[in-house]
């Protein structure tokens, strides 16, 4: 799914919390009290931001706002003023998915 077309709407998307954690823009989200790096099933991470921590260490659907966060760009190369979006979700529930 390109959550760049999904921006303020609500989205299900699937994956796992990461064990390996790419670079990221990363925002302050009133409400949430932490983020999780989380890789989606299609191959890419994204960052989510929760109330409260997600204990499942398996697969899970979470469902959430979509938001872009906007930085400078972290590609090799390309100036620091280059303006970049990155598109996270702001997890309301999640779910244990079938593995």
């Amino acid at each position: 799914m390109d959550l760049s077309t999904q921006v303020d709407k609500t989205v299900t998307v699937t994956g796992r919390i990461s064990g390996v954690p790419w670079q990221h823009i990363v925002a302050s989200v009133e409400g949430c009290h932490s983020s999780e790096y989380f890789d989606l099933d299609d191959g890419y991470q994204i960052v989510v931001y929760l109330k409260n921590p997600i204990t499942e260490k398996g697969r899970i659907s979470v469902t959430g706002k979509v938001i872009g966060v906007r930085g400078g760009s972290k590609r090799p190369g390309a100036a620091k003023s280059e303006p970049y979006t990155e598109y996270h979700v702001v997890v309301d529930s999640w779910r244990p998915a079938p593995q």
